[in-house]
């Protein structure tokens, strides 16, 4: 039943990411949308930090068997969701003419139209190959954290902190970086940082290491989910941005329910130095895949698709 729910929740959710990230991408001119995401970000990880800690201690009062604290933190939860649609419906959005817009695209043409851009085909093809090796690592950590390590409730909410302490102070380094030197760049430095965190966090079962290692990793983890969504706006026309979007977002979403599970069969199959040794190689090649861009892809073409709202700087 909690599996069924969890599902029934992703619905609404995936149809909300959509509409918010073609809104947002509207509304914030490209000159800013670097500032915009570095303190947008930053100010939503302070919230978040503060409410996980408060969660975790939280929990640590209760029975770990109970389910009372869960019931009412998720009706909650759902109180504040009512409250952020009711300022979201306060917004003005101006709508764009049908003129301006592909309407009633077939399936075809949406792949044609994909297809003959080709910064976005290719940005695509490395986000693929990174979030693939990003994503099945995600239960394992878990898995780690809780069956090899031992932690409470209380030391998970620790390590949750560290890694959006450690964002909350990287943001703006990250989005200054990126307008000096460029997204692809940045994405391929932060890609690095990345493919490190697996394999340093079974280095040690220790809490306090573990604690260490999540706040390092929250370094790399600002870059990549800031850069990657500017990166994603950058290479999507403006034209046609929720047709992009919608099969960006389409095909992550297949990988994220793909790769957890191949994530723990390879657990299940070999164990848990292997399954995150794995995911560590395949982050590399995600972020070398970056690096690919920067020196072949964008040099040659993508300025001349995208001159107002895209530009490589050496």
């Amino acid at each position: 039943m909690l599996v069924l729910l969890i599902a029934l929740m992703n619905l609404p959710t995936a149809i909300s990411t959509l509409s918010w990230q073609s809104f947002i991408g509207d509304i914030i001119p490209d000159s800013r949308r670097g500032e915009f995401f570095s303190e947008r970000s930053r100010i939503l990880t302070i919230v978040g930090m503060i409410v996980t800690f408060i969660t975790g201690m939280i929990l640590n009062l209760f029975e770990k068997s109970s389910p009372l604290p869960y019931q009412l933190l998720f009706l909650i939860a759902f109180l504040f969701g009512v409250l952020e649609v009711n300022f979201l419906l306060k917004h003005i959005e101006i709508k764009q003419t049908k003129d301006k817009l592909v309407t009633n695209v077939s399936f075809t043409k949406t792949v044609n139209l994909l297809i003959q851009h080709k910064s976005f085909v290719t940005f695509l093809i490395c986000a693929v190959i990174f979030n693939f090796g990003w994503q099945m690592a995600w239960p394992l950590f878990s898995l780690y954290q809780i069956n090899d390590a031992n932690a409470s409730a209380f030391w998970v909410s620790l390590f949750t902190v560290a890694n959006q302490l450690s964002q909350i102070v990287t943001y703006r380094w990250w989005s200054r970086r990126a307008e000096k030197w460029g997204n692809s760049l940045m994405l391929f430095i932060a890609g690095i940082g990345m493919a490190t965190a697996p394999i340093f966090t079974i280095l040690s079962t220790n809490l306090l290491y573990l604690v260490f290692i999540n706040f390092y990793s929250g370094i790399f983890v600002s870059g990549t989910v800031m850069l990657m969504f500017n990166q994603l706006l950058n290479v999507s026309p403006a034209s046609n941005r929720t047709s992009f979007l919608a099969s960006y977002n389409i095909i992550i979403g297949a990988i994220g329910f793909i790769a957890p599970q191949i994530g723990v069969y390879i657990l299940d199959l070999l164990n848990m130095t292997m399954a995150m040794s794995i995911s560590s190689v395949i982050r590399l090649f995600g972020g070398l895949a970056f690096l690919v861009v920067v020196l072949y892809v964008e040099k040659a073409t993508n300025i001349k698709e995208y001159p107002n709202q895209y530009h490589y700087k050496r």
